[in-house]
């Protein structure tokens, strides 16, 4: 045998029928060396070599076959819990959804976020570049007109009850381009004929009635409305301030302000609402990574008006006219340039719309009270029952089965009248004190007994709200966390 530089190493599987046992098998024929200048080996050869190791296809395909149908079994069984999940009351799976918005949702971006998650159809009603009324009663208004010509323009037509006949949920999610608009208070309502309430406000609730009165007329009232809030962008080309900004200037109004009004119009008429300013993460730490450009500045724009020499003539950020010339940086020069775009601001990178990641964030932060809502639904449909029964059943159930098995069926009349008797005629002395602490002390071993058994479930939606955590679903998972991990800690010191 040559050195192990100079032979071949190789491993060689062979197919053969076996005649006795009527089966196909796989044999390992060699695994090992072939002398140097050997082109063949025969089959005697190599079993020589490893003689004895054999494998039994049949018996191999079957092992598999028995795994798939245990990978079957689980997945049926999961299947089917998906299944009794989707067609719980509480969940969203196949549900119709419409989202009525401006450009943020004309870009068909965030909805995906819902719909691959929970499974929702998605509906819009959306037109970039419109306003909170427009986005209920249509391009034009209410008495517009509207035609096939203006659908294809892109207009978008009043909301009406086909709109909304077949929706399980509505999401308002609008207001951006009302920025510098009054802010007004709760209890505002626009009125176009008598011009008034015309703020935040006002405009947010005439939308809240506007789609209660198409529910109405199309018998859905049982639809679901929640209504999302401005988030706090970045600077854009329409407007020269980012979401901490006054604007317009020296009037205190901000993104922030303009999301605490929507948000107290929500919850004035008791609507839930996602809370994006507060809650999304798209602040000024991360417009680089949701906004829809990563840069703050555009340098292909002077914010300030420059001489023939290129010098600023003012530290005043200037307003862009389209048709009017002036001078720019071009590759080194300065160059008098007509500008032709229509936004005023050009010197802004684009911060208050959405990248893919700044899409998907606003869908998730919608996603977080949808499953929050289903978790709370299926308690209430599926465990909420068996646990009022076991809080409030369990324990007499128990008081029962324990008085027949001792024999003292009246204990409890006894105890009810003797309590109040205390509690009415303490100068009484015929009620024996030891007694009633006994029995006083045995309420209280079954009711310790209860409160365990509601500890446990406690603990069980502590572990849930964890779990959303973990996924990055905040807001108002904390409260309840908080509220429930409080419980549990003054029930520790209870006990101690």
């Amino acid at each position: 045998m040559n050195s192990e530089e100079d032979v071949l190493k190789y491993m060689y599987l062979g197919l053969f029928s076996n005649a006795i046992a009527d089966e196909w098998q796989v044999e390992i024929l060699a695994y090992g060396v072939v002398p140097d200048g050997a082109t063949s080996i025969s089959e005697s050869t190599v079993k020589a070599i490893i003689a004895g190791t054999t494998y039994n296809l049949v018996e191999s395909i079957s092992e598999l076959y028995d795994s798939v149908d245990d990978l079957n079994d689980k997945v049926s069984g999961l299947n089917d819990t998906i299944s009794d999940l989707n067609a719980d009351p509480g969940s969203w799976y196949g549900k119709n959804v419409l989202y009525i918005g401006d450009s943020l949702t004309a870009a068909k971006k965030y909805p995906d976020t819902v719909a691959k998650i929970l499974g929702t159809n998605t509906y819009y009603h959306c037109k970039g570049g419109i306003g909170i009324i427009a986005g209920v009663d249509g391009s034009y208004g209410l008495d517009g007109e509207y035609d096939n010509e203006t659908d294809a323009a892109g207009d978008l037509r009043p909301l009406d009850a086909d709109d909304v006949a077949d929706m399980d949920l509505i999401v308002l999610f609008i207001g951006y381009n009302n920025r510098g608009t009054a802010d007004g208070e709760v209890g505002d309502c626009y009125d176009a004929d008598a011009g008034t309430g015309r703020t935040i406000a006002g405009m947010m609730q005439y939308a809240i009635n506007r789609i209660y009165e198409e529910l109405e007329e199309a018998g859905n009232t049982k639809c679901h409305l929640l209504v999302v809030t401005v988030d706090c962008s970045g600077r854009y080309p329409y407007i020269d301030a980012d979401g901490y900004t006054e604007y317009p200037s020296g009037t205190g109004r901000t993104m922030e302000t303009l999301a605490n009004i929507q948000k107290a119009v929500a919850e004035y008429n008791s609507v839930p609402c996602v809370d994006l300013w507060h809650n999304s993460g798209i602040n000024k730490f991360t417009w680089s990574v949701f906004g829809n450009n990563s840069y703050a500045d555009n340098e292909a724009y002077s914010p300030y008006e420059l001489d023939a020499d290129g010098n600023a003539v003012s530290d005043t950020r200037i307003k862009y006219v389209k048709g009017t010339s002036y001078y720019q940086w071009r590759d080194g020069e300065v160059v008098l340039e007509e500008y032709t775009g229509s936004s005023p601001y050009p010197y802004n990178g684009d911060q208050l719309h959405k990248n893919s990641a700044g899409y998907e964030r606003i869908g998730e932060a919608i996603l977080q009270w949808l499953i929050i809502f289903l978790l709370l639904a299926y308690f209430v449909y599926k465990e909420y029952p068996e646990f009022k029964r076991r809080i409030t059943g369990g324990t007499k159930k128990e008081i029962e089965e324990e008085s027949r098995e001792r024999g003292v069926e009246l204990r409890l009349t006894k105890v009810e009248e003797r309590l109040a008797d205390v509690e009415g005629k303490l100068e009484k002395d015929y009620i024996s004190l030891e007694e009633l602490l006994r029995e006083e002390q045995e309420d209280q071993r079954i009711m310790q007994a209860s409160l365990e058994e509601r500890e446990i479930t406690m603990r069980a939606l502590l572990a849930i709200i964890d779990g959303l955590h973990q996924i990055g679903a905040n807001g108002p998972t904390t409260a309840a966390h908080e509220e429930l991990t409080a419980y549990l800690s003054k029930q520790a010191h209870k006990v101690n």
